[in-house]
Protein backbone atom coordinates (compact mmCIF):
# COMPACT_ATOMS: atom_id res chain seq x y z
CA UNK A 1 0.00 0.00 0.00
CA UNK A 2 1.00 3.76 -0.99
CA UNK A 3 1.46 5.51 2.47
CA UNK A 4 2.00 8.88 3.11
CA UNK A 5 5.64 9.57 4.61
CA UNK A 6 8.85 11.40 4.16
CA UNK A 7 9.92 14.36 5.00
CA UNK A 8 6.96 15.08 7.03
CA UNK A 9 7.32 12.44 8.66
CA UNK A 10 3.38 10.81 8.19
CA UNK A 11 3.43 6.85 8.22
CA UNK A 12 0.05 6.59 10.00
CA UNK A 13 -1.82 7.33 6.77
CA UNK A 14 -2.23 5.79 3.67
CA UNK A 15 -2.98 7.27 0.40
CA UNK A 16 -4.17 4.11 -1.11
CA UNK A 17 -6.92 3.40 1.66
CA UNK A 18 -8.03 6.92 2.09
CA UNK A 19 -9.16 6.36 -1.65
CA UNK A 20 -10.53 3.72 -1.38
CA UNK A 21 -12.72 5.23 1.83
CA UNK A 22 -13.50 7.84 -0.09
CA UNK A 23 -15.01 6.04 -3.18
CA UNK A 24 -17.34 3.99 -0.76
CA UNK A 25 -18.40 7.50 0.82
CA UNK A 26 -18.99 8.55 -2.50
CA UNK A 27 -20.95 5.89 -3.80
CA UNK A 28 -23.35 6.38 -0.80
CA UNK A 29 -23.89 9.70 -1.11
CA UNK A 30 -24.80 8.86 -5.34
CA UNK A 31 -27.40 6.20 -4.10
CA UNK A 32 -28.92 8.78 -1.46
CA UNK A 33 -29.35 10.95 -4.68
CA UNK A 34 -31.16 8.12 -6.75
CA UNK A 35 -33.61 7.60 -3.53
CA UNK A 36 -34.23 11.38 -3.60
CA UNK A 37 -34.70 11.20 -7.27
CA UNK A 38 -37.45 7.74 -6.60
CA UNK A 39 -38.92 9.57 -4.05
CA UNK A 40 -37.95 6.60 -1.56
CA UNK A 41 -38.18 8.69 1.59
CA UNK A 42 -38.28 5.30 3.72
CA UNK A 43 -35.65 4.35 2.77
CA UNK A 44 -33.61 8.02 2.49
CA UNK A 45 -34.30 8.35 6.75
CA UNK A 46 -32.45 5.08 7.32
CA UNK A 47 -29.32 5.59 5.37
CA UNK A 48 -29.20 8.99 5.89
CA UNK A 49 -27.63 9.17 9.76
CA UNK A 50 -24.94 6.61 9.31
CA UNK A 51 -24.04 8.08 6.27
CA UNK A 52 -23.84 11.81 8.23
CA UNK A 53 -21.36 10.11 10.60
CA UNK A 54 -19.20 8.37 8.56
CA UNK A 55 -18.20 11.02 6.94
CA UNK A 56 -17.52 13.40 9.89
CA UNK A 57 -15.32 10.26 11.32
CA UNK A 58 -13.40 9.53 8.45
CA UNK A 59 -12.41 12.81 7.42
CA UNK A 60 -11.83 13.43 11.14
CA UNK A 61 -9.99 10.86 11.86
CA UNK A 62 -7.65 11.81 8.39
CA UNK A 63 -7.36 14.80 9.59
CA UNK A 64 -6.45 14.02 12.67
CA UNK A 65 -3.58 11.97 11.57
CA UNK A 66 -2.43 14.53 9.38
CA UNK A 67 -2.31 17.17 12.01
CA UNK A 68 -0.22 15.09 14.56
CA UNK A 69 3.43 15.46 12.61
CA UNK A 70 3.15 19.44 12.99
CA UNK A 71 1.56 18.88 16.45
CA UNK A 72 4.79 17.55 17.74
CA UNK A 73 7.21 19.81 15.24
CA UNK A 74 9.77 18.40 12.66
CA UNK A 75 11.67 21.56 11.81
CA UNK A 76 9.75 22.04 8.65
CA UNK A 77 6.68 24.03 9.85
CA UNK A 78 5.55 25.53 12.93
CA UNK A 79 4.92 23.74 15.87
CA UNK A 80 1.32 23.34 16.25
CA UNK A 81 0.10 25.61 19.63
CA UNK A 82 -0.77 21.97 21.93
CA UNK A 83 -3.58 23.87 23.23
CA UNK A 84 -5.49 24.26 20.39
CA UNK A 85 -8.05 20.92 19.27
CA UNK A 86 -7.17 19.00 16.51
CA UNK A 87 -9.58 19.51 13.75
CA UNK A 88 -13.06 17.23 13.35
CA UNK A 89 -13.33 17.52 9.81
CA UNK A 90 -16.49 19.05 8.09
CA UNK A 91 -18.99 20.29 10.03
CA UNK A 92 -22.49 19.39 10.05
CA UNK A 93 -25.61 18.82 12.19
CA UNK A 94 -26.55 15.40 13.27
CA UNK A 95 -28.55 13.64 11.27
CA UNK A 96 -31.27 11.47 12.74
CA UNK A 97 -34.52 10.26 11.73
CA UNK A 98 -36.65 11.68 13.97
CA UNK A 99 -35.49 14.85 12.83
CA UNK A 100 -36.29 13.63 9.37
CA UNK A 101 -40.09 13.76 10.14
CA UNK A 102 -42.53 16.22 10.00
CA UNK A 103 -44.32 18.69 12.68
CA UNK A 104 -46.10 16.35 15.02
CA UNK A 105 -50.24 15.88 14.36
CA UNK A 106 -53.26 14.97 15.63
CA UNK A 107 -54.10 11.67 16.78
CA UNK A 108 -51.50 8.41 17.36
CA UNK A 109 -48.48 7.22 15.58
CA UNK A 110 -45.45 8.95 14.40
CA UNK A 111 -45.63 12.03 12.33
CA UNK A 112 -44.87 11.56 8.50
CA UNK A 113 -41.24 11.44 6.94
CA UNK A 114 -40.69 15.55 5.49
CA UNK A 115 -39.58 15.01 1.99
CA UNK A 116 -37.98 18.75 2.55
CA UNK A 117 -35.87 17.39 5.03
CA UNK A 118 -34.86 14.64 3.26
CA UNK A 119 -33.34 16.30 0.40
CA UNK A 120 -31.46 19.12 2.27
CA UNK A 121 -29.99 16.44 4.17
CA UNK A 122 -28.75 14.02 1.37
CA UNK A 123 -27.85 17.45 -0.73
CA UNK A 124 -25.75 18.19 2.84
CA UNK A 125 -24.07 14.69 3.18
CA UNK A 126 -22.72 15.42 -0.40
CA UNK A 127 -21.50 18.85 0.79
CA UNK A 128 -20.15 17.33 3.65
CA UNK A 129 -17.79 15.15 1.38
CA UNK A 130 -16.54 17.62 -0.99
CA UNK A 131 -16.05 19.90 1.70
CA UNK A 132 -13.71 17.07 3.75
CA UNK A 133 -12.05 15.82 0.75
CA UNK A 134 -11.06 19.76 0.22
CA UNK A 135 -9.38 19.71 3.83
CA UNK A 136 -7.34 16.68 3.28
CA UNK A 137 -6.05 17.62 0.10
CA UNK A 138 -5.12 21.34 1.61
CA UNK A 139 -3.06 19.46 4.14
CA UNK A 140 -1.26 17.35 1.54
CA UNK A 141 2.27 18.42 -0.06
CA UNK A 142 1.69 18.94 -3.74
CA UNK A 143 3.29 15.16 -4.94
CA UNK A 144 0.89 13.35 -2.77
CA UNK A 145 -2.48 15.50 -4.59
CA UNK A 146 -1.39 14.23 -7.61
CA UNK A 147 -0.56 11.37 -6.62
CA UNK A 148 -4.58 10.67 -5.49
CA UNK A 149 -5.43 12.80 -8.97
CA UNK A 150 -4.16 10.29 -11.21
CA UNK A 151 -6.00 7.94 -8.92
CA UNK A 152 -9.00 9.86 -9.54
CA UNK A 153 -8.07 10.13 -13.51
CA UNK A 154 -7.47 6.32 -13.46
CA UNK A 155 -11.12 5.84 -11.88
CA UNK A 156 -12.86 8.04 -14.10
CA UNK A 157 -10.97 6.19 -17.62
CA UNK A 158 -12.26 2.78 -15.79
CA UNK A 159 -16.03 4.01 -15.41
CA UNK A 160 -15.92 5.76 -18.81
CA UNK A 161 -14.65 2.97 -20.13
CA UNK A 162 -17.22 0.83 -18.72
CA UNK A 163 -20.10 3.31 -19.74
CA UNK A 164 -18.94 3.10 -23.28
CA UNK A 165 -18.54 -0.52 -23.50
CA UNK A 166 -22.72 -0.70 -22.12
CA UNK A 167 -23.37 2.30 -24.76
CA UNK A 168 -21.69 0.16 -27.43
CA UNK A 169 -23.22 -2.93 -26.23
CA UNK A 170 -26.46 -1.46 -26.15
CA UNK A 171 -26.47 0.10 -29.51
CA UNK A 172 -25.44 -3.57 -30.88
CA UNK A 173 -28.44 -4.99 -29.65
CA UNK A 174 -30.59 -2.42 -31.12
CA UNK A 175 -28.58 -3.06 -34.10
CA UNK A 176 -28.92 -6.85 -34.09
CA UNK A 177 -32.82 -6.37 -33.90
CA UNK A 178 -33.65 -4.66 -36.81
CA UNK A 179 -31.24 -6.88 -38.76
CA UNK A 180 -31.98 -9.94 -37.15
CA UNK A 181 -36.06 -9.03 -38.66
CA UNK A 182 -34.05 -8.30 -41.83
CA UNK A 183 -32.60 -11.58 -41.85
CA UNK A 184 -35.83 -13.71 -40.66
CA UNK A 185 -38.07 -11.81 -43.50
CA UNK A 186 -35.07 -12.49 -46.26
CA UNK A 187 -34.95 -16.17 -44.67
CA UNK A 188 -38.71 -16.37 -45.04
CA UNK A 189 -38.61 -15.02 -48.46
CA UNK A 190 -35.99 -17.18 -49.48
CA UNK A 191 -35.96 -20.85 -48.48
CA UNK A 192 -35.57 -24.60 -49.24
CA UNK A 193 -37.40 -27.05 -47.28
CA UNK A 194 -37.66 -30.51 -47.32
CA UNK A 195 -40.89 -32.15 -45.88
CA UNK A 196 -39.56 -36.05 -45.93
CA UNK A 197 -36.44 -35.24 -43.74
CA UNK A 198 -37.73 -32.50 -41.48
CA UNK A 199 -40.52 -33.53 -38.93
CA UNK A 200 -41.11 -29.36 -38.10
CA UNK A 201 -41.35 -26.88 -40.31
CA UNK A 202 -40.94 -22.81 -39.92
CA UNK A 203 -43.57 -20.77 -39.11
CA UNK A 204 -44.37 -19.63 -42.73
CA UNK A 205 -45.03 -23.48 -44.00
CA UNK A 206 -47.38 -26.49 -42.77
CA UNK A 207 -48.24 -29.25 -43.53
CA UNK A 208 -51.50 -31.98 -42.92
CA UNK A 209 -52.27 -34.94 -44.14
CA UNK A 210 -49.14 -37.16 -43.24
CA UNK A 211 -47.57 -39.03 -40.68
CA UNK A 212 -43.96 -38.48 -39.41
CA UNK A 213 -40.78 -38.63 -41.34
CA UNK A 214 -39.65 -42.79 -41.81
CA UNK A 215 -36.49 -44.30 -43.04
CA UNK A 216 -35.23 -48.11 -43.46
CA UNK A 217 -32.37 -49.42 -45.30
CA UNK A 218 -30.95 -46.32 -46.87
CA UNK A 219 -34.96 -44.86 -48.25
CA UNK A 220 -36.32 -42.00 -46.38
CA UNK A 221 -40.01 -41.36 -46.94
CA UNK A 222 -43.46 -39.65 -45.53
CA UNK A 223 -47.02 -41.18 -45.32
CA UNK A 224 -49.60 -39.19 -47.00
CA UNK A 225 -52.78 -40.45 -45.36
CA UNK A 226 -56.55 -39.63 -46.25
CA UNK A 227 -57.87 -37.94 -49.49
CA UNK A 228 -55.09 -35.29 -49.44
CA UNK A 229 -52.36 -33.98 -48.46
CA UNK A 230 -52.31 -30.37 -47.51
CA UNK A 231 -49.19 -27.90 -47.80
CA UNK A 232 -49.64 -24.18 -46.51
CA UNK A 233 -46.97 -21.41 -47.56
CA UNK A 234 -47.06 -17.88 -45.92
CA UNK A 235 -45.12 -15.35 -48.49
CA UNK A 236 -44.51 -11.36 -47.97
CA UNK A 237 -44.53 -10.73 -51.17
CA UNK A 238 -45.25 -12.22 -54.85
CA UNK A 239 -42.77 -14.47 -55.92
CA UNK A 240 -41.21 -17.56 -57.57
CA UNK A 241 -42.06 -20.98 -56.01
CA UNK A 242 -40.52 -24.56 -56.95
CA UNK A 243 -42.55 -28.12 -56.13
CA UNK A 244 -40.27 -31.16 -56.47
CA UNK A 245 -42.02 -34.73 -55.28
CA UNK A 246 -41.77 -38.09 -55.66
CA UNK A 247 -44.09 -40.93 -54.20
CA UNK A 248 -44.21 -44.33 -54.32
CA UNK A 249 -47.68 -45.68 -54.87
CA UNK A 250 -49.08 -48.74 -53.30
CA UNK A 251 -52.75 -49.23 -54.58
CA UNK A 252 -53.32 -49.51 -58.08
CA UNK A 253 -55.05 -47.30 -60.24
CA UNK A 254 -54.16 -44.54 -57.50
CA UNK A 255 -54.47 -40.92 -59.04
CA UNK A 256 -52.47 -37.79 -58.01
CA UNK A 257 -53.77 -34.67 -58.91
CA UNK A 258 -51.94 -31.26 -57.71
CA UNK A 259 -53.71 -28.17 -56.90
CA UNK A 260 -51.78 -25.23 -56.11
CA UNK A 261 -54.40 -22.07 -55.04
CA UNK A 262 -57.64 -23.40 -57.01
CA UNK A 263 -55.71 -24.40 -60.07
CA UNK A 264 -54.78 -27.66 -60.90
CA UNK A 265 -50.92 -27.90 -62.04
CA UNK A 266 -50.72 -31.65 -62.52
CA UNK A 267 -52.49 -34.75 -62.61
CA UNK A 268 -51.49 -38.41 -62.71
CA UNK A 269 -54.21 -40.86 -63.20
CA UNK A 270 -54.20 -44.94 -63.41
CA UNK A 271 -51.19 -45.21 -61.71
CA UNK A 272 -49.39 -48.71 -60.99
CA UNK A 273 -49.16 -50.45 -57.79
CA UNK A 274 -45.58 -50.94 -56.55
CA UNK A 275 -43.72 -52.38 -53.79
CA UNK A 276 -40.51 -51.80 -51.32
CA UNK A 277 -41.20 -48.13 -51.99
CA UNK A 278 -40.62 -48.32 -55.57
CA UNK A 279 -40.46 -44.88 -57.40
CA UNK A 280 -43.85 -44.33 -59.50
CA UNK A 281 -43.50 -40.82 -60.48
CA UNK A 282 -41.32 -37.95 -59.76
CA UNK A 283 -42.21 -34.33 -60.94
CA UNK A 284 -40.99 -30.78 -60.34
CA UNK A 285 -43.79 -28.25 -60.69
CA UNK A 286 -43.46 -23.91 -60.77
CA UNK A 287 -45.60 -21.23 -60.06
CA UNK A 288 -46.06 -17.51 -58.91
CA UNK A 289 -46.77 -17.89 -55.59
CA UNK A 290 -48.65 -14.74 -54.24
CA UNK A 291 -48.28 -12.51 -51.51
CA UNK A 292 -50.03 -13.85 -48.49
CA UNK A 293 -51.26 -17.53 -47.71
CA UNK A 294 -50.98 -20.05 -50.37
CA UNK A 295 -52.65 -23.34 -50.77
CA UNK A 296 -51.00 -26.27 -52.11
CA UNK A 297 -52.86 -29.62 -52.33
CA UNK A 298 -52.13 -32.85 -53.03
CA UNK A 299 -55.55 -35.05 -53.91
CA UNK A 300 -55.01 -39.24 -53.68
CA UNK A 301 -58.53 -40.75 -53.03
CA UNK A 302 -57.44 -44.21 -53.10
CA UNK A 303 -56.80 -45.16 -49.13
CA UNK A 304 -55.91 -48.42 -47.55
CA UNK A 305 -58.69 -50.49 -45.94
CA UNK A 306 -56.58 -53.60 -44.63
CA UNK A 307 -55.46 -53.33 -48.81
CA UNK A 308 -51.43 -53.94 -48.37
CA UNK A 309 -50.99 -53.99 -44.44
CA UNK A 310 -52.83 -55.75 -41.80
CA UNK A 311 -54.92 -52.52 -40.39
CA UNK A 312 -57.31 -49.99 -41.80
CA UNK A 313 -54.72 -46.84 -41.52
CA UNK A 314 -55.45 -45.02 -44.46
CA UNK A 315 -52.14 -45.00 -45.92
CA UNK A 316 -52.46 -43.50 -49.93
CA UNK A 317 -49.15 -42.65 -51.15
CA UNK A 318 -45.77 -42.53 -49.99
CA UNK A 319 -43.91 -39.20 -50.81
CA UNK A 320 -40.13 -40.43 -51.26
CA UNK A 321 -39.43 -36.44 -52.29
CA UNK A 322 -41.20 -33.68 -51.16
CA UNK A 323 -39.34 -29.63 -51.08
CA UNK A 324 -40.73 -26.63 -51.28
CA UNK A 325 -38.52 -23.51 -52.45
CA UNK A 326 -39.25 -19.77 -52.82
CA UNK A 327 -37.56 -16.86 -53.88
CA UNK A 328 -33.70 -17.11 -55.06
CA UNK A 329 -33.82 -20.95 -54.30
CA UNK A 330 -35.37 -21.84 -57.53
CA UNK A 331 -33.00 -20.59 -59.08
CA UNK A 332 -31.02 -23.55 -60.72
Amino acid sequence: MLCVKGSVGRTNFCLKDYDARCLALRSRCDHMSRLVEANRWEALALALPPLAQDLGRHFGQVLSALERPRAAGDGTEPARDPAKPLPEGPRGVAVSVEGLRGDATEGPGEPPLDPVRLRAQARRCTELFREGHALVLSRLPEAERKILAGQARRFHRAVWTVLAACVFATAAVLAATPLQWVWQDFRQANFVHDFVTTASEPSNLGISGVLGPEKEAGRRWRWGIGPRTVITLELEKTGPVRLDYAISNPLEGQALTLVVNGEVLARHTGLSAVTGMAQSLHESVRFQGRAGPNVIVFEHPLMNHFDFVKDDTPYAVAFLKLTLAAGLKVLP
